[in-house]
């Protein structure tokens, strides 16, 4: 693997076995560490390959963290930890093992979840007869009334999102992530007793999310994306 660009995926203390993934990786052995790495087809050089190929190689990074946190502590590296030999990652550890390790130790029996709000369908609008929609009147009332349902739905939906927002704050300070279109969508660093927390909370919300045309989910675990090690 030394003639290539490597990328270090993420970090763990003791030695796992490597899992049988689809994408090639290796598990090496530091001290008391081990490295999760894989060949980078692009030598590291980002600016120089497409999106949808950069989008494949940041799942695979993903993908490969989420295989192992489920079974043992991982710190997570940014993607675009790239070394230009097993050498110079041995060295980068090497010198950075007393920080991993204490790092590790903190995120000991602790993933993080990520929860999304989307919206899944539109207001339920009331129906109106063949005689009703002949009628200009009825028409204005009709757009009237829908205006007005989209408003209490809009209002609605955001009175739940703050709610949701306290409940999560409640039991862990959350990490927003990007929302595209979703209403919500955040991360949250959970120890396995705060894990039955924060599912309580989303059994008690989720029909209520139902109601209002929303889907409220929970996924994970997940690497520990939000953890600062710098904060340490």
């Amino acid at each position: 693997m030394s003639g290539l660009g490597l990328q270090l995926h993420g970090i763990t203390h003791g030695h796992p076995h490597r899992k049988a993934l689809d994408h090639p990786h290796r598990v090496l052995r530091f001290g008391a560490l081990s490295a999760f790495v894989s060949r980078c087809p692009f030598n590291g050089l980002l600016e120089d390959i497409s999106a949808p190929t950069l989008a494949k190689r940041v799942m695979a990074h993903h993908q490969i963290l989420v295989a192992y946190c489920a079974d043992c502590t991982v710190l997570p590296t940014r993607f675009g930890a790239f070394f230009s030999s097993i050498h110079a990652l041995r060295d980068r550890l090497s010198a950075e093992e007393a920080t991993h390790l204490t790092a590790l130790a903190r995120l000991r029996e602790t993933h993080e979840f990520a929860i999304k709000l989307s919206v899944k369908a539109p207001p339920e609008r009331r129906p109106v007869s063949g005689a009703e929609a002949t009628s200009g009147a009825a028409f204005l009332s009709q757009r009237r009334h829908a205006r007005d349902a989209r408003q209490s739905a809009s209002l609605s939906r955001l009175d739940f999102v703050n709610t949701l927002m306290e409940g999560v704050t409640g039991i862990a300070p959350p990490v927003a992530y990007g929302k595209g279109e979703a209403l919500l969508h955040l991360g949250v660093l959970l120890t396995d007793a705060k894990r039955a927390a924060l599912e309580e909370l989303l059994h008690r919300h989720c029909p209520a999310a139902e109601a209002l045309g929303l889907s409220l989910e929970a996924i994970g675990p997940l690497p520990a994306y939000s953890f600062e090690a710098s904060a340490l």
